[in-house]
């Protein structure tokens, strides 16, 4: 799985660097699916985050973890986000992730 944060992860550099892991580690180094956290829904954002649908399509998870100071002040605290603040809209979105990622394993591999 991997996770992007925009806008500081260009998806064709993750694109090469996944290649370059599988080509260099002779491994196949599969990829369930890929989420974007930390969006603040600006126009960058948004244009990383198009990019990342338009170059892993179905690797795409649909949810994506909003920036919300709970998630900050909560690792800060060292805590469970679940914990600090579970109403928050960053535990939400964890949570549709989570759920998210459950229904991909139960599918069989490659659909």
């Amino acid at each position: 799985m991997l996770q992007t944060v925009p806008p500081y992860v260009d998806a064709r550099i993750l694109k090469k660097t996944m290649q370059e892991l599988r080509d260099n580690l002779d491994v196949s180094l599969p990829i369930l699916g890929v989420f974007a956290c930390l969006d603040d829904h600006t126009n960058i954002n948004k244009n990383v985050l198009h990019a990342i649908k338009s170059m892993f399509k179905e690797k795409e998870f649909h949810t994506v973890i909003p920036r919300n100071i709970a998630v900050e002040e909560a690792h800060n605290q060292t805590t469970s986000l679940f914990e600090y603040q579970p109403k928050s809209k960053g535990a939400k979105a964890y949570e549709e992730l989570a759920n998210e990622i459950l229904e991909r394993v139960k599918r069989p591999y490659g659909q």
